[in-house]
């Protein structure tokens, strides 16, 4: 038959999107979904000093060990944020203990007696410390969570990817200034034996993926997961701290707006009526960690509802784009459109 049709056991990237009450005992690494087993788990997150500084960091929890943290840093003259030298000093590659200590999920590693350290705990708080070699510590926050937990499940033949993500209005210290942002923990689960830049979703689903908090000097929330993928891996999830959410799947779009450095300055994703508007600060293009990543960049910015009057006490997001990937799905669906 001379058809367009796919393979048995692919659904051309579908999304199955929610929120899902956070309970702790269901992020265990003994917790398996749909036949995909826990391939990461990843804290990460974004601050922002009073004098304007932006530090960015993620780190990768796999299994029962750590590849280590990536921090980075942008000054408000800068011109993106760099990776900090102190990132290889930070705990790595050391066995990673997994716990529930007084209802939080917790994540805790000392490379070595009186070495570097990190602890991450998540619940309805969120406190994370990473502690280098000389005993400086690089980040000391701690948090509320913000709303629901989100939820993105697509299956493939032989495999799939099951994501979930939790995020936490936090404050504390980044290398001892007083720093105000949004703390993060993600959770990745692909086929036994997928490792997420060797996987489909890396090299083939994820085009633009964004995540976003904010806050509003009325005391409204926002945290939200925006989505341009392959296919039909498009959506805007956002969820309220009082349980609101919307979601929006169908007639999902994105333009963007790319700067002479290659990075996106603005990108506008549309859907069910709505524009949510991400602008990159000024500083805020992940210089380094785009380099170690050909294909791919990463900018720090805000993310905000077109047209939303709410006077936001802080908005921050995390937004991932491949360009070229983004330019070609993008003439693959006029051409698809216009057939």
């Amino acid at each position: 038959m001379d058809l367009d049709l796919p393979r048995r056991g692919e659904f051309g990237f579908q999304a199955l999107v929610g929120n899902f009450d956070p309970v702790v005992e269901d992020g265990a690494p003994s917790e398996s979904y749909f036949g995909l087993t826990l391939e990461g788990s990843w804290p990460y997150g974004v601050y922002v000093a009073d004098d304007g500084t932006i530090y960015a960091l993620h780190r990768n929890c796999q299994g029962r060990t750590t590849r280590g943290v990536g921090l980075q840093q942008a000054l408000p003259t800068d011109a993106g944020l760099r990776g900090m030298r102190e990132s290889l000093t930070a705990a790595t590659g050391g066995y990673v203990k997994r716990e529930i200590v007084d209802g939080r999920d917790t994540y805790s590693s000392e490379q070595w007696p009186g070495g570097p350290s990190f602890s991450f705990a998540v619940g309805a708080d969120v406190r994370h410390r990473e502690t280098l070699a000389d005993g400086t510590v690089a980040l000391d926050v701690t948090g509320t969570r913000v709303g629901p937990g989100f939820q993105v499940y697509s299956p493939w033949r032989g495999g799939g990817l099951y994501y979930t993500s939790l995020a936490y209005d936090s404050a504390g210290t980044c290398f001892g200034k007083p720093v105000k942002g949004f703390s993060f923990v993600d959770q990745s689960y692909l086929a036994h034996g997928d490792y997420w830049n060797d996987s489909r979703v890396w090299n083939e689903i994820q085009i633009l993926w964004g995540v976003f908090c904010n806050t509003y000097d009325n005391g409204d929330t926002e945290f939200g997961h925006l989505s341009w993928g392959a296919g039909d891996f498009r959506f805007i999830s956002v969820a309220g701290r009082n349980g609101t959410t919307s979601l929006t799947r169908e007639g999902i779009s994105v333009d963007v707006a790319f700067g002479a450095d290659g990075f996106a300055t603005k990108a506008v994703c549309s859907g069910g009526g709505e524009d949510w508007v991400f602008e990159t600060f000024g500083n805020g293009a992940m210089v380094d960690a785009s380099a170690a990543r050909p294909g791919w960049r990463g900018h720090v910015g805000t993310c905000r509802r077109d047209g939303d009057d709410r006077v936001a006490v802080k908005s921050l997001a995390w937004v991932e784009i491949f360009p070229d990937r983004l330019r070609a799905a993008q003439v693959a669906d006029a051409v698809g459109t216009s057939s």
